[in-house]
């Protein structure tokens, strides 16, 4: 059997690969001056997959959730 090897990647810094937010993007100083949203934020295929997980009532399911 023939042996693939890998293609060689550069390695990363953690500088190159961390992202950080512009506040001059942003037009306002403090969240203070914005106003409360209302509901729940989230993506709507999101959302119906925890309901889907919530209504399941067998034994060995579970909610995994990931992200901010």
């Amino acid at each position: 059997m023939k042996t693939i090897r890998a293609k060689k990647h550069k390695e990363l810094l953690s500088e190159e690969i961390r992202w950080t937010c512009n506040p001059d993007v942003f037009k306002f100083v403090s969240t203070d001056e914005l106003e409360p949203i209302k509901g729940i934020l989230g993506q709507e295929r999101a959302l119906k997959a925890i309901k889907l997980g919530v209504d399941l009532r067998s034994p060995g399911y579970n909610i995994y959730i990931s992200g901010l």
